[in-house]
């Protein structure tokens, strides 16, 4: 369930979906969910980056790195938070990606 990519390459998606390796941003929390209360106490906040860090074997739990810390969330958890996941290549919140085609010697 990846969404298409935007002009920036940035795809929205639940954070389930997340490859490890992948940085995002958190867009919000399932309003119905009743871990969205947990989730805001561990730092899940709109704004906020996070990294897919791994997923175990059997897919459940999943470890996320959010404000410095390590975190595993079941995959229900996960699913109550959407991301924007940036490109690879990405700096900076709001920056363009770099070129793929840029001359790292000049």
């Amino acid at each position: 369930m990846r969404g298409e990519p935007d002009a920036t390459g940035h795809v929205e998606m639940p954070l389930s979906r997340m490859q490890p390796g992948e940085v995002g941003h958190i867009l919000s929390l399932c309003t119905e969910c009743a871990a969205r209360p947990h989730l805001l106490e561990m730092g899940f906040t709109p704004g906020t980056e996070v990294e897919f860090v791994r997923v175990a074997p059997l897919q459940d739990p999943m470890t996320v790195r959010i404000r410095g810390y390590q975190l595993s969330l079941r995959r229900r958890e996960a699913e109550a938070v959407w991301v924007r996941v940036c490109p690879p290549d990405f700096d900076d919140i709001g920056a363009e990606p770099a070129p793929a085609d840029a001359d790292a010697g000049e």
